[in-house]
């Protein structure tokens, strides 16, 4: 499926941003929401194989990809990432959709929903969490998972002058190296598509940061309620996320369902892609 072409490409305008997108396929309308912050469509191509069956739209987050965006705390805000996805909907004429989003774009999905419950006709949420307080175990997760010469390889990297000037192989090379801590078998982590656009690389970080920033210490499980259509959440058993963040949202939004994937990690459409589309396809199928 890697190298399917799309049937269309384009821009949507957007508030100040011009936002990349691709359509795989015919059918009803799937948004696929990729996760960073700051990252681009690219490594959640493997979701091409719902366009079987399904209009599979990819798009670039603002700033990030081949989108636009002005990298300051007026542009790069939960609302104006809320009021992208929105435009997309729209101007693509898409109706109802069926909304999938992984890591930070299960967040920003959550939020989407949380303010347009009326335009989702399914959720699914792939390495979910609802509020600020799983940062911590994540994060000290992952660096109990990071082996010692990988800590050392990304310092390396991370302290060089082809680094600070964010040339795009020298970027994607630190975190093609860390993300083998967010996997149940690290050799995984070089099956994963993490090329990158010149502004990717480039803005990646600052887009990270003052997203970040302007969301502050959250906690929306008590909105998740407002979410009523069918949601599926799936979490892999050796995601460094802890699964209680996922059972939080499972038990805050009404229609949900969860799974746990054996021997995967954060990026289950990786480790365990036969298994994870074919319940991905099970739900959707059902919720016909």
């Amino acid at each position: 499926m890697k190298n399917i072409k799309p049937i269309e490409d384009g821009t949507v305008d957007g508030n100040g941003a011009q936002l990349y997108y691709k359509i795989f396929g015919t059918g009803e309308p799937v948004i696929v929401l990729h996760g960073g912050p700051g990252f681009d469509h690219i490594h959640m191509l493997p979701f091409n194989q719902l366009s079987k069956k399904y209009k599979v739209i990819f798009y670039d987050q603002r700033a990030t990809g081949n989108s636009t965006g002005e990298i300051n705390e007026n542009s790069i805000t939960l609302n104006s990432f809320v009021n992208d996805l929105e435009n997309i909907r729209k101007k693509l004429n898409l109706g109802k959709i069926h909304l999938i989003g992984h890591s930070w774009g299960s967040v920003l999905a959550m939020y989407y929903g949380i303010k347009h419950p009326d335009h989702l006709k399914s959720l699914i949420l792939l390495a979910c969490y609802a509020s600020s307080e799983v940062f911590g175990p994540y994060f000290q997760n992952i660096q109990e998972k990071t082996l010692p010469q990988d800590s050392l390889a990304m310092k390396r990297i991370k302290e060089s002058d082809a680094f600070q000037s964010k040339q795009v192989e020298v970027v994607q090379k630190y975190y093609q190296i860390a993300i083998k801590s967010m996997f149940h078998d690290p050799v995984f982590a070089e099956r994963m598509d993490f090329r990158m656009s010149e502004n990717t690389a480039r803005n990646q970080g600052a887009v990270s940061g003052l997203l970040m920033k302007n969301i502050g210490q959250f906690d929306i499980h008590a909105k998740l309620s407002t979410i009523q259509c069918p949601t599926l959440i799936i979490h892999g058993d050796s995601d460094p996320l802890p699964y209680e963040a996922a059972y939080k949202v499972h038990q805050s939004i009404p229609q949900s369902r969860i799974g746990v994937l054996k021997n995967s990690g954060h990026f289950m459409f990786i480790e365990s892609p036969e298994t994870l589309f074919s319940i991905i396809h099970d739900f959707l199928w059902d919720d016909k």
